[in-house]
């Protein structure tokens, strides 16, 4: 499988803020800071996964 990406990132690189188009981006209003929430991580848990007979161990 060919994933090579076609995205030119030294030119993203280059961009300032102020050459990024936002205006399809609407501003965050006093309603939506009011019913905003914090929300921390959760602890990590441990997921196994059988592939080909072996058990692999991947921490999250």
């Amino acid at each position: 499988m060919n994933n090579i990406s076609k995205t030119d990132w030294n030119r993203i690189d280059r961009l300032k803020d102020e050459d990024i188009d936002t205006s399809d981006i609407p501003p965050l209003s006093e309603d939506f800071w009011a019913k905003a929430q914090l929300r921390m991580p959760k602890s990590p848990v441990t997921v196994k996964i059988e592939i080909d007979s072996e058990t692999l161990v991947v921490d999250s």
